[in-house]
């Protein structure tokens, strides 16, 4: 996707870049490299003299993301713990794996890791901290760039602090659920952060990808931004800032020193329980918010129902998580495409096989929200069918002369399987059934 820097930076605070210096680079492509032209970087040091200990490396995904890159906050954090920070600008793919014009190749194999690190030397030589060259990284990305991280944090285990993946999603090969970690980069601790109503990134691959690591004894966390799309994640700053913070302390970055390991087997441990949902992600995977979430000391004290999503080093952090995770709405007004803040908004409510949720739509506007959204998809083709035989999407014919004679009978699932998947709880079948006599 093709992103501005120039919008970006003319969005973000002025007065807080304009009292650092900024340094420069331009890094040319090797022969090889999927990268279709130099690829530039900019740089500023909070901390002044004092010797870098990490450096903070995001990329310009939009005017979002890019404002944590001279955040007030931000920049105290990093004047606090000597860290350098580091605005890599979207450096287009000569191939791009998604056929897109303007975008990276997200597999820092291709190219881009090496021009970063490239990157770091000559800034480190320029504004006189050499010392960046091999100074721990802190990584932010955002969508494509929440993959890319992900990817990134294989390709270099031993030089990551600690990365933030936000909204991550990108075409195969190169999405996020794609990631094969070896032990070292299951050890870097990572934030997901997805949005509930994120058409782009979804919600089930992120999740996916958490929930083959955790296992494995990853400490990492995953949030849910309630009913936000693709936009947003400067909300999320306080956590960040956060969890961040104790996981410098509990790494201690230096450039001559490797990093300590992260014990997540003493801590606290947090678990989800999604909402039912009738939206879908662009691969028609369900997205959800979350409807409730437990903390405990130890993880065997979690709710057997629920999802696991995280650990937490400390419980003030864990607490911090589950009162930020359990808020219903997060606020929504920050956006990496300001001409278009219903970017990666769903459009229309659908049950299974494509067809409107039409029980839905009246059982919220009868006050039965909370069971609106959680009729089972079955059911809900049933009851269309059997009220209104021509309202699929796709051809009345084929669904009149062969599924009405059959899909009805679904409905019955719940009746002869009341402890199965197809269980329907009395208040929602009630509203369905409120639906039907109308």
């Amino acid at each position: 996707m093709k992103r501005f820097l120039l919008l970006a930076l003319l969005l973000v605070p002025a007065s807080a870049i304009a009292q650092l210096h900024q340094y420069k680079a331009t890094d040319i492509p090797r022969a090889g490299e999927n990268i279709a032209q130099p690829c530039d970087y900019q740089a500023s040091f909070p901390a002044g003299h004092r010797a870098v200990k990490a450096a903070w490396v995001t990329y310009d995904r939009g005017p979002d993301i890019t404002r944590y890159y001279s955040d007030p906050d931000v920049l105290a954090f990093a004047k606090r713990n000597d860290v350098a920070m580091v605005l890599a600008i979207q450096c287009p793919a000569s191939q791009p794996e998604t056929g897109e014009k303007g975008e990276m190749d997200m597999n820092p194999e291709h190219g881009l890791g090496r021009s970063l690190f490239s990157a770091l030397n000559t800034l480190g030589t320029e504004s006189g901290h050499p010392e960046l060259r091999d100074a721990k990284l802190i990584v932010l990305g955002f969508s494509g760039t929440g993959a890319y991280f992900g990817h990134f944090v294989a390709y270099a285990p031993d030089r990551v602090v600690a990365a933030v993946l936000t909204n991550p999603g990108q075409g195969d090969p190169e999405n996020v659920d794609k990631i094969t970690f070896d032990e070292k980069a299951v050890a870097v601790p990572e934030l997901i952060i997805v949005g509930g109503r994120d058409t782009v990134g979804g919600t089930v691959k992120p999740y996916n990808f958490y929930k083959r690591y955790h296992p494995q004894g990853a400490p990492w966390v995953y949030l849910v931004q309630n009913n936000i799309p693709h936009c947003c994640i400067i909300d999320a700053k306080s956590f960040i800032l956060d969890w961040l913070q104790q996981m410098i302390s509990l790494r201690r970055p230096d450039p001559k020193e490797p990093l300590s390991p992260m014990n997540s087997n003493t801590g606290w441990y947090g678990s989800i329980r999604p909402c039912e949902t009738v939206y879908s992600d662009h691969w028609g995977l369900p997205l959800w918010n979350v409807c409730d979430a437990h903390i405990k000391r130890a993880q065997k004290d979690l709710p057997s129902q629920e999802m696991v999503a995280g650990f937490f080093p400390t419980e003030s952090l864990a607490r911090e998580w589950l009162t930020y995770i359990k808020q219903r709405d997060h606020p929504k007004n920050s956006f990496p495409r300001p001409q278009d803040p219903s970017f990666g908004e769903p459009k229309v409510k659908r049950g299974m096989f494509g067809i409107l949720s039409l029980p839905s739509v009246l059982c919220k506007s009868l006050n039965l929200r909370s069971y609106a959204d959680s009729i089972p998809s079955a059911l809900t083709i049933s009851l269309i069918n059997l009220r209104f035989p021509y309202l699929i999407l796709g051809s009345p014919y084929w669904f009149h002369s062969r599924a009405t004679s059959v899909l009805p009978l679904v409905g019955l699932f719940p009746l002869l399987f009341p402890g199965g998947p197809w269980h329907v709880r009395g208040r929602e079948l009630a509203c369905a059934v409120v639906w039907l006599a109308v």
